[in-house]
């Protein structure tokens, strides 16, 4: 189970950058709320991933 937790973890983190870069150019022509929703699922989905590092350095 913590295997998976580790992969889906770091997938999704890979998805949240693709995705920072994808809309990086064009970002500027995006309306108020596409950017707060872009803004919104990159910290939800990081904010995890972080915090699991942090714990997992911490615990050894």
């Amino acid at each position: 189970m913590q295997t998976l937790y580790i992969l889906f973890s770091f997938l999704t983190t890979l998805g949240i950058i693709l995705m920072i870069y994808a809309f990086y150019r064009d970002f500027k022509n995006l309306t108020l709320l596409q950017k707060i929703s872009l803004i919104l699922v990159s910290f939800s989905g990081l904010v995890p991933m972080i915090l699991g590092v942090i714990q997992g350095f911490l615990s050894h």
